[in-house]
């Protein structure tokens, strides 16, 4: 894959993880529903067992997963196309100030 070709599946690799962030706080609702009526067939509905609030919370457990994907295939992407974090710049800065003055 050239650098170009890592670049573009890169911006499409955090659009996505952009994507995945909105929906996990969306989804946050989705696990704390409250039933409509306080009666067992809303309880149940709601918070029993395949209820609302339990595919809410696997809803978001699914998203983590992706999310925690996509985060590491970005890292690994940059770390791959060289993209350096502010602190690893610094310290690139930081090793040609050393190797100018032992010169």
């Amino acid at each position: 894959m050239s650098s170009d070709e890592m670049r573009a599946v890169l911006k499409k690799a955090e659009d996505q993880l952009n994507t995945v962030s909105e929906q996990i706080r969306e989804a946050d609702i989705l696990s704390r529903a409250k039933p409509p009526a306080e009666e067992p067939v809303s309880q149940a509905a709601v918070n029993g067992r395949n209820g609302i609030n339990e595919a809410g919370r696997y809803y978001q457990g699914h998203l983590q997963y992706q999310l925690d994907y996509y985060t590491e295939l970005t890292r690994r992407m940059r770390q791959a196309l060289g993209i350096t974090e502010a602190a690893d710049q610094q310290a690139a800065d930081s090793t040609k100030k050393i190797k100018g003055s032992l010169e």
